[in-house]
Formats: structure tokens, C-alpha cells, sequence
């Protein structure tokens, strides 16, 4: 992956690289929505013998580019495009509410 990419990030480097990303390339489906919540351009690589945390109806829907294994023209192709439109919004949520009942 490094020939392919300038950067890689380590997963305890997630979250404070999630939120400053303009665009991911990720085969975590977790990483594609926290990142697609802080606006940015998501693409999701579902690799071979992979079973996604989310199903990737709902991954497309948000908006998150999705490719079924690693090709690397269909990837290039995918960063090139503009932002698929999402047909469902990510809602931010606060469990505030939910502990000041308890």
C-alpha cells in the first residue's frame, strides 16, 4: 500500500486524522462513516472474504463510494470523480440526553 498512497495511518492515529480529512481511502467501514459524518469524500475498498460492520447499501447511501476489491485504475477513476451524492444524512448524536435520564 505505501507504493500506491503518500501516507499511511495507524489505527491509533484514526481519530484525530479522521476529522481533518478531506478524503479517505479506507476498507473499514467503521473509518468510511466517522469520516463521511466530518464531511469528507469517502472511498470503501471491499476486499475479498470481507464482511463489513455496515452493509454497503447503507455505505452508498451515505454518500461513500464503494469498490469491490483493490484495482488500482478503478481507484484512481474513483478519487478523480467528484463526491457521490448521498441519499441519507449521518446525524450527529449526543448521548447527553440518554444519561441525564439515568
Amino acid at each position: 500500500m505505501e507504493k500506491l498512497f503518500s501516507a499511511l495511518h495507524e489505527p491509533e492515529e484514526y481519530t484525530a486524522f479522521l476529522s481533518t480529512s478531506t478524503t479517505v481511502v479506507t476498507a473499514s467501514s467503521q473509518a468510511a462513516v466517522e469520516v463521511k459524518a466530518s464531511g469528507a469524500k469517502v472511498i470503501f475498498l471491499l476486499l475479498k472474504n470481507q464482511k463489513p460492520l455496515y452493509p454497503v447499501v447503507l455505505l452508498q447511501a451515505f454518500g461513500i463510494e464503494v469498490i469491490n476489491g483493490f484495482d488500482i485504475h478503478v481507484l484512481d477513476a474513483a478519487l478523480k470523480k467528484e463526491n457521490p451524492k448521498a441519499t441519507k444524512t449521518l446525524q450527529a448524536f449526543s448521548a447527553d440526553s440518554l444519561l441525564n435520564k439515568l
